[in-house]
């Protein structure tokens, strides 16, 4: 991937004003991947999306960063049946 493909956590954390540690938590879930380059760790631009959508659901239900990984499983099976159930029309 090139550079341009990824995002300094730093800025990203500083533009959605959350703390550094919550992407730190969401990489020790398995949730997403911080990719270290040049000396910065950085999300991939592919991620954003997915991590945004946990920022906003945190914000609107006051969640805990541990409850992220159960949010981000659920996200997934609806995903999943969504794209099933779209096979079946």
């Amino acid at each position: 991937m090139k550079q341009d493909e990824f995002i300094i956590i730093e800025e990203f954390c500083s533009f959605h004003e959350v703390e550094v540690s919550l992407l730190q938590d969401l990489e020790e879930m398995g949730i997403i991947e911080l990719i270290n380059i040049e000396e910065n760790l950085c999300i991939s631009c592919e991620t954003v999306y997915k991590v945004e959508r946990l920022i906003r659901l945190q914000r609107s239900f006051e969640l805990r960063n541990q409850d992220l990984d159960l949010i981000d499983t659920l996200l997934k099976k609806i995903d999943q049946l969504e794209k099933e159930i779209k096979m079946l029309k």
